[in-house]
């Protein structure tokens, strides 16, 4: 080709037709110009396709964490259920000597310490990518800085709680010389000290109240690794009601149960501790009205929701009730500011609006 166009050039030199090789000269320089402008353009197509199946793999590796931390954060959870549960029956003077005996979980109260620590690196990786990615991920991005913005919390929940927990070592250790032996004489003296010490319970229910504010930081982290996790799945893969339904059922969480507006909800309720936090999602195409009430009936909150929107539910600080007690959240769907579904808040749940 090159030994083409050299030949036209000699050849309109030797005619002497400048004017030809002025007009040939510059329609070859046209055509470089063309050439140069289609292999920049290959070239930033190829880049463009090498940046989007990176970040495939990377939002991959995304969705793996986000998953990893709900199981995580669950886990935690249930830990703090389980002592919840025990440190009332404490409380409420419930307990004998041979409850410790049968309940080890009992005599280690003072020494629950579930901190959260969850996979995060991915989720920085793709923050760092926004400048490079496309606009469709923009609500992704956010998300995904809103939940590293969140673990800032973790330093307010956790010092108390590990400062406690070693004081609560030194105080057995120094006053109590039998909590270091296993013979049966010292473990007797060790229940019968937790059965009617009242210095010990109040240091119970003090710990208790420190792992309580790490059991909400760890909800707040799982309802926004959900938020994450699904508006993902809803801009790669299309997922729909149904689909985002069986993913978090999958990873053992539940939906509210639904029930008609008519129906009476009623169970004790117990003023002991803040309910959950929650992931309320909008999949339908309107925005939704939403009326937040407790057990009582009381209004405690009222939500408005765009098509496709997320938030996380927190009561006011003046709802209390226990983990695993009857303590539960009703939510009115409105329309016309009438009732026309109603939802009964599951443990370990979020709710889903088609």
């Amino acid at each position: 080709m090159i030994k083409f166009f050299r030949k036209i050039r000699l050849r309109l030199i030797d005619e002497g037709s400048f004017k030809r090789y002025i007009l040939y000269a510059i329609g070859e320089i046209i055509l470089v110009v063309i050439g140069i402008l289609i292999a920049v353009q290959l070239n930033n197509w190829n880049q463009e396709r090498i940046r989007n199946a990176e970040l495939e793999v990377l939002l991959d590796k995304v969705e793996e964490d986000l998953i990893h931390n709900i199981n995580v954060t669950s886990t935690i959870i249930e830990v703090y259920h389980i002592h919840d549960s025990l440190t009332r029956k404490v409380i409420d003077n419930n307990l004998t000597i041979e409850d410790y005996y049968n309940d080890e979980r009992l005599g280690n109260l003072l020494f629950i310490n579930q901190l959260l620590r969850l996979n995060t690196e991915n989720i920085n990786k793709l923050i760092e990518k926004e400048e490079l990615i496309s606009s469709k991920y923009e609500t992704i991005i956010e998300i995904a800085k809103e939940l590293i913005r969140s673990l800032i919390y973790n330093e307010y929940t956790e010092e108390p709680l590990k400062n406690f927990y070693s004081d609560n070592i030194d105080f057995l250790m120094s006053n109590c010389s039998w909590i270091a032996k296993s013979d049966s004489s010292s473990i007797e003296k060790r229940y019968h000290f937790f059965t009617t010490d009242e210095n010990y319970k109040k240091r119970v229910l003090n710990y208790w109240a420190k792992t309580s504010e790490m059991n909400l930081t760890t909800m707040f982290h799982r309802g926004v690794s959900m938020e994450l996790l699904g508006k993902i799945k809803v801009i790669r893969q299309n997922y729909d009601a149904g689909h985002l339904n069986q993913l978090f059922k999958s990873l053992n969480l539940n939906s509210f149960r639904q029930i008609s507006c008519e129906e009476v909800v009623s169970r004790n309720k117990n003023q002991f501790y803040r309910n959950e936090r929650f992931l309320i999602t909008n999949m339908s195409e309107k925005q939704i009205h939403l009326l937040v009430k407790n057990s009582l009936g009381e209004i405690i909150g009222e939500k408005k929701i765009k098509p496709g929107g997320y938030i996380i539910f927190m009561e006011t600080w003046l709802e209390f009730g226990a983990i695993d007690d009857d303590y539960f959240t009703i939510i009115e769907l409105l329309q016309n500011d009438q009732c026309i579904k109603k939802y009964v808040e599951e443990k370990n749940g979020y709710l889903i609006v088609e």
